[in-house]
């Protein structure tokens, strides 16, 4: 009888240590260790949980049976939080868009990381810079999809528009890009620094995609309606009249009609050639 109580009491309280890696023991013990003391309540064991190392311990109390099915639901929990926790997700992003990525002092990156709980690094040592991200499946998808709604939304693409054709393509004070600006809910930013200057629209495939299309439409109207050159002969006789005074004659019917006329001298009878819109 004594034998068999010791043995009792020895196996009641015979230990079981189960690790558990610290970044996982949120998921595996859940809220105020609700897991834990759900596998106590099916099992009969008794469970404490060491915190102070890293691998942390679940040790497991009971009986043989007791401690091993408890230990086996652990070790469930412990896998499922490894399997769910071990995803990672790597994409490129232009070097163009990694500052409106990470935001002023890194405020996006770090809104997004608060929002999913997941981990946003951006590998800036390569050209396209690359994002990895990393965290739960849940978490991964939605930061991937914070990263790439920024991405997208601060895309950009870019085209050219000789210098000459700058005033018919944009209209009074840029009315015309602003248009397209409504009508297609796309951002539109005007670089004069070059010829041919550039227009960086940004915004969504589809609506960067709009937004481009009807710029195109309006460099190709422009550069149409441009096109128009006329050349026919001028006695030399008649030259001096025509420039007027000082070339006052000339550069009157260039302000009164948009066109550019030049007169060239070097041959006999000389060519007048006019230069402009079909209109002027």
């Amino acid at each position: 009888k004594a034998s068999q109580a010791v043995h009792q009491i020895m196996e009641q309280n015979a230990r079981e240590s189960i690790e558990c890696p610290f970044d996982l023991l949120e998921h595996v013990t859940g809220r105020n260790l609700e897991k834990p003391k759900e596998i106590e309540r099916d099992t009969g064991a008794r469970i404490e949980l060491d915190r102070k190392f890293d691998p942390c311990l679940f040790h497991v109390y009971g009986s043989n049976e007791i401690r091993g099915a408890a230990c086996e639901k652990l070790r469930e929990l412990i896998a499922g939080a490894k399997e769910n926790l071990s995803k990672e997700e790597r994409f490129e992003c232009p070097r163009s868009l990694v500052g409106v990525v990470i935001g002023s002092r890194g405020a996006n990156v770090k809104e997004i990381q608060r929002k999913s709980g997941a981990r946003v690094d951006i590998l800036q040592d390569r050209d396209p810079c690359e994002i990895v991200i990393c965290g739960s499946k849940e978490s991964v998808s939605k930061a991937s999809q914070a990263v790439h709604q920024i991405m997208e939304q601060n895309a950009r693409e870019s085209i050219e528009c000789p210098f000459d054709l700058l005033e018919h393509v944009t209209g009074r004070n840029l009315e015309k890009p602003k248009e397209i600006e409504r009508d297609t809910g796309a951002r539109i930013e005007l670089d004069r620094k070059f010829d041919p200057c550039l227009f960086h629209v940004y915004g969504s495939n589809e609506i960067r995609g709009a937004a481009c299309e009807k710029l195109r439409e309006l460099i190709a109207g422009a550069k149409e309606n441009l096109s128009k050159e006329e050349r026919f002969e001028c006695p030399r006789s008649l030259v001096g009249v025509v420039i007027g005074s000082r070339g006052a004659n000339v550069k009157e019917i260039q302000r009164k009609s948009g066109a550019r006329v030049d007169i060239l001298q070097d041959r006999d009878p000389c060519e007048i050639v006019i230069c402009g819109s079909k209109e002027s």
